[in-house]
């Protein structure tokens, strides 16, 4: 991994915790979304020079915030793309892509390995993705990691990084993490 791709992820881990007003859980869910925590998410540049797309920040806070607000949804009032729901867990349970692994453990608060933690995805597009046809849900992503409920049912999330599909060929899975725009 480049060095600056490192110190750009280590500057991305520090976190400040912020309020959020409660979202309503669903009627199958006892899950409150109470806290989000932002490990400072920042514009991003996703893919390869052949194929890259900047982010803005705006864009990337939008993902996170509706990763947020559809979490606690059952499947059937969250936004989807083909048969595919979001958001969705990313990796079972550790993220397999080694370069996603690499910046994930970059971070202290979105390590690989942790103890009842998992991960989850939401499509990065503007505007905010809000379900369609198969593919609508574009290329890029933000990753985010969360614990188990806590005793009153609420449960964090904190966001790690964005990351990207472009670059690989059509249907393999693989992703790479986006790079944060200077």
């Amino acid at each position: 991994m480049h060095p600056s791709v490192i110190i750009q992820l280590a500057i991305l881990a520090a976190s400040q915790v912020l309020a959020a007003p409660a979202e309503p859980a669903s009627q199958s869910y006892a899950v409150n979304i109470l806290l989000e925590k932002r490990a400072n998410p920042a514009p991003v540049t996703c893919g390869p020079s052949s194929d890259e797309r900047a982010w803005p920040l705006q864009s990337v806070q939008n993902a996170f915030n509706a990763l947020i607000a559809n979490a606690p949804k059952d499947n059937a009032d969250k936004p989807r793309a083909g048969n595919r729901y979001y958001p969705r867990r990313f990796g079972n349970p550790t993220p397999s892509d080694a370069t996603v692994v690499a910046a994930l453990d970059a971070i202290p608060e979105c390590k690989t390995g942790q103890a009842n933690m998992g991960y989850t995805e939401f499509p990065l597009t503007d505007p905010v993705f809000t379900g369609g046809a198969t593919n609508s849900q574009g290329l890029d992503r933000v990753l985010a990691i969360s614990g188990p409920p806590a005793a009153d049912g609420t449960v964090t999330y904190t966001y790690c990084l964005a990351m990207t599909h472009r670059g690989h060929g059509a249907g393999d899975g693989g992703v790479d993490p986006c790079v944060n725009a200077p």
